[in-house]
């Protein structure tokens, strides 16, 4: 038995910090879910002002552009389009940004109230975002967090105007840290309590994430990227190629002893067959070179 016997099709909603999150960190799961026929929307809280964007930073600094408004809209208007075409690989069609005040991500009741609205009208079973202690509580991944928790009691009650309340089944902290720091080590506790096996996506993921060119992302450091961050050590001791982490906020219940398909059949089976599943795709993504600079369709950099 698998240990989950759902109803289908199931509704997600996943509230992320920067529009990178979704992909480098559950771009994979979102596009299982939505495989599965599942109802996925995903939410960012960003900046337009911010939005995470390396190459206009630099820019920057360089004195080659000026921090105009003009400037920085026409930059978040490029940023976003890459964001919907990187959603568009994964198979993401719902997707909103949770815009906010000021230059940084801070726990506010208007943005509570916003994830709320969100949560009671698109009344999902579950939802995944950051962990509320990351960075120490202090990084706008661990504030997203700490935002969305709160959000999913407030939308449990009555509120004026509201879509009616809605209690959320179960909520999923991203399990890899934005950072490494001492902070972070020391404030959550990174155990991979659920891995889902994201090795049938890996090509779609490092082909959205190259998506992102304010980063300076491509394929070539999209696939580095992607060997680092979705085949961590939990995955292969596991025998999965490529897998995402998560951690649940609530027990969950069973009526008794749940256990993977995948952890069965690793029951019935020999060592050498887990082995035979760590397989090696991500530098090997049509366009993606082991050595010198990318030169491919998917690489922005010009």
């Amino acid at each position: 038995m698998d240990g989950n016997n759902r109803q289908s099709p199931l509704r997600l909603l996943a509230v992320v910090a920067h529009p990178a999150d979704a992909f480098n960190m559950i771009g994979g799961t979102l596009s299982n879910h939505i495989d599965a026929g599942d109802q996925v929307v995903l939410a960012v809280t960003d900046n337009r002002e911010v939005l995470n964007n390396f190459r206009l930073a630099d820019e920057i600094a360089a004195g080659q552009v000026s921090a105009t408004s003009d400037t920085l809209n026409a930059a978040a208007d490029a940023h976003v389009q890459c964001m919907f075409d990187a959603c568009g690989i994964l198979g993401i069609e719902q997707i909103q940004f949770l815009e906010y005040e000021g230059e940084w991500l801070v726990h506010n009741a208007q943005l509570v109230g916003k994830i709320a609205d969100l949560i009671q009208q698109k009344r999902p079973h579950m939802i995944i975002t950051h962990n509320p202690l990351e960075e120490g509580g202090a990084a706008a991944h661990a504030v997203c967090g700490r935002m969305v928790i709160d959000a999913v009691y407030l939308a449990e009650g009555a509120r004026l105007g509201g879509f009616g309340a809605h209690h959320v089944g179960q909520v999923y902290f991203i399990c890899p840290a934005g950072e490494t720091t001492w902070l972070d080590r020391q404030a959550a506790g990174r155990f991979e309590q659920i891995l889902v096996d994201v090795t049938d996506k890996i090509e779609k993921k490092v082909k959205a994430y190259a998506q992102l060119s304010a980063q300076y992302i491509n394929l070539h450091r999209a696939g580095k990227i992607m060997e680092a961050s979705s085949c961590r050590e939990a995955a292969i001791h596991s025998r999965v190629a490529y897998a995402e982490s998560f951690q649940a906020w609530k027990p969950e219940v069973y009526p008794r002893l749940p256990i993977s398909d995948h952890n069965l059949q690793r029951s019935e089976g020999s060592l050498k067959d887990g082995l035979d599943k760590l397989r090696f795709i991500a530098p090997y993504v049509e366009g993606v070179r082991d050595e010198g600079p990318p030169t491919n369709r998917y690489d922005r950099d010009g």
